[in-house]
């Protein structure tokens, strides 16, 4: 159920422009902004993590190439 709810989600974020999106989300620039007063920071991916993300996304999604 849960993964149900995020793919639908994901692919409003995603996929969903003007008439066909469901939700206004906000911008990442105000979470990036928000979690940053929370105290929080950017660290970066090592290169495994963005492998693994590569892989889940094309195992979810389908997708050949996938450019993140």
């Amino acid at each position: 159920m849960a993964e149900a709810y995020l793919q639908r989600e994901i692919c409003d974020i995603v996929c969903g422009e003007g008439g066909a999106r469901r939700e206004r989300h906000e911008p990442l620039a105000w979470w990036r902004d928000r979690l940053r007063r929370a105290g929080l920071s950017a660290v970066p991916l090592g290169s495994n993590a963005l492998r693994q993300a590569r892989m889940l996304v094309g195992l979810f999604f389908g997708f050949e190439k996938i450019i993140l």
